[in-house]
């Protein structure tokens, strides 16, 4: 290879998700464990939170933390300010809300928070030998830059909290609060990404009070997390504030997720309100007058304009911005090497395109509009040209040969999901960082386990193999798979080596 060193690869091959939309905001972290409240004193200021026994493990938990001012009134679309000290103590012993989305029960605009979990906390300054600092995960959740929570019933730190790392759970604004770009100071677009620089600032500063080491921060997720997690090794204004990175199921050459011209979801924003003809500035005056409930209905009804078929849109993802977060198209950075290099684990699971078996009633729909596969980087999701049409045809033919999409079929349509939305992107830069002489360890992986824990079983997913974002069940504890039984010999160890791998990443690179 022309790289000085060499990218592993790692074959998990432990076996088959659509995630299951949905925010668990009102599940407490640890049922039926024992607490009690301990205090910690930061530079934000004195926190309370909890001591926890679960069946898994023992830890501290602390929750909804804030570590930017709630982005309300004149602060909803610009980047978060720092979150300001505070006197007395902070109640850190419940559950935060989530972000504004369409789904969850208990969900607020104020939502730039975090949950920190650690094993133990640091040993009075007159301690002999003082105790080690532990490497810290700052791990973001998924959602298609659109919903779900940092929750702990999403997100349990339970596996985790059996090696020697600080785990933080963010959240950052989604959707149209996240990442409405108009080209103004006041809604600059990539929202989402300031807030999470500003939470790892926020570790910078605080991570110390709950025993974790600022020095070695990774930062991950899975799908859209992933996504996030490559796009701020691109930013200038994130270096230095993470240290490794676990990229899962995303990248930031998502081509559903990144847009290069902003101009299009601004027309269509204006069209949805009846305002066609308003400048952007009268734009951000009517989106300020209304409602989280009403934003909400804004960006579900931009999202209608297109046919839901295969190419789901996603109307306000990741672009450049003002703020100089992302300052160049993602490709052209991976593509001239010009971006943080440091150590990765890396992948995808084997079986992504799966997760489209909850949508057996489109087939029809999508076999006689078969552009819609188009890659979106390629051709505009609204383009009809002969060429597009023409290269739809290429793609039909390479998976399906002269077979029209059907049930019989559904495996080949898979293939197209997990290759374009997941695998090229990913491969694409794993190699380019192979060739360009990638600095940093790189670990390849394909997840292929089929066990008790994939979590496409709450979709009613019954395809065999590993689907989208299933490796979330091998890592943290979810509510929704407490009772789940486990007929099988390999599942336990499948998680427990997972985490082990993921943590062993943490602490050693």
């Amino acid at each position: 290879m022309a790289s000085k060193k060499a990218i592993l690869i790692i074959l998990v091959c432990v076996i088959a998700v659509s995630i299951v939309i949905g925010v668990l905001t009102a599940t407490f972290c640890c049922n039926g464990s024992e607490e009690e409240d301990v205090i910690v004193h930061t530079q934000s200021g004195s926190i309370k939170g909890l001591r926890v026994n679960s069946d898994v493990s023992s830890f501290y938990a602390f929750f909804r933390i804030p570590y930017a001012k709630p982005p309300v009134n004149e602060l909803r679309f610009k980047a978060p300010s720092p979150i300001e000290p505070w006197s007395g103590v902070f109640d850190a012993t419940i559950e935060g809300p989530a972000c504004v989305q369409a789904d969850a029960l208990h969900q607020s605009e104020d939502c730039l928070i975090l949950n920190v979990y650690t094993r133990d906390l640091p040993a009075p300054a007159a301690a002999t030998p003082p105790a080690p600092a532990r490497p810290v995960y700052v791990h973001l959740h998924f959602g298609g830059l659109q919903d779900y929570s940092a929750n702990s019933g999403n997100f349990g730190p339970d596996y985790f909290m059996r090696h020697d790392v600080v785990l933080v759970m963010v959240q950052f604004r989604l959707a149209m609060l996240g990442f409405l770009n108009l080209n103004s100071q006041d809604a600059p677009g990539n929202m989402g990404l300031a807030d999470t620089i500003e939470a790892l600032r926020w570790v910078q500063r605080n991570i110390e009070s709950f025993g974790g080491d600022p020095r070695q921060v990774t930062l991950g997720g899975i799908s859209s997390g992933g996504i996030m997690t490559h796009a701020l090794l691109m930013s200038p204004q994130a270096q230095g504030l993470i240290h490794k990175a676990i990229i899962q199921s995303g990248t930031a050459l998502s081509y559903r997720f990144y847009h290069e011209d902003t101009e299009p979801v601004a027309r269509f924003t204006k069209q949805v309100l009846g305002m066609p003809n308003a400048s952007n500035d009268e734009l951000l005056t009517q989106l300020m007058s209304l409602t989280p409930t009403e934003l909400i209905k804004v960006s579900s009804d931009v999202k209608g304009l297109f046919p839901r078929g295969y190419n789901e849109y996603y109307p306000y993802p990741i672009t450049r911005d003002l703020l100089g977060i992302i300052p160049e198209n993602p490709i052209d950075m991976v593509r001239k090497n010009n971006y943080t290099q440091i150590p990765m684990i890396i992948g995808i699971t084997s079986d992504e395109g799966i997760r489209l078996e909850v949508f057996m009633e489109r087939l029809d729909f999508v076999n006689d509009n078969f552009y819609m596969v188009v890659p979106t980087d390629l051709y505009a999701i609204d383009d009809m040209s002969f060429e597009k049409n023409e290269t739809a045809q290429r793609i039909k033919e390479f998976y399906f040969g002269d077979r029209d999409l059907s049930r019989k079929t559904f495996p080949q349509y898979a293939e197209v999901c997990r290759d374009s939305w997941y695998g090229h992107i990913t491969d694409y830069v794993v190699r380019l960082q192979g060739s360009l002489n990638y600095s940093a360890n790189v670990y390849y992986y394909v997840f292929a386990i089929d066990g008790a824990y994939n979590t496409k079983k709450f979709s009613n997913i019954t395809s065999p193999g590993a689907s989208h974002a299933d490796d979330r069940g091998y890592l943290f504890k979810i509510n929704s798979l407490a009772n789940v039984p486990v007929n099988d010999d390999f599942s336990d160890l499948a998680r427990d080596r997972m985490v082990a791998m993921w943590a062993n990443f943490i602490i050693h690179g």
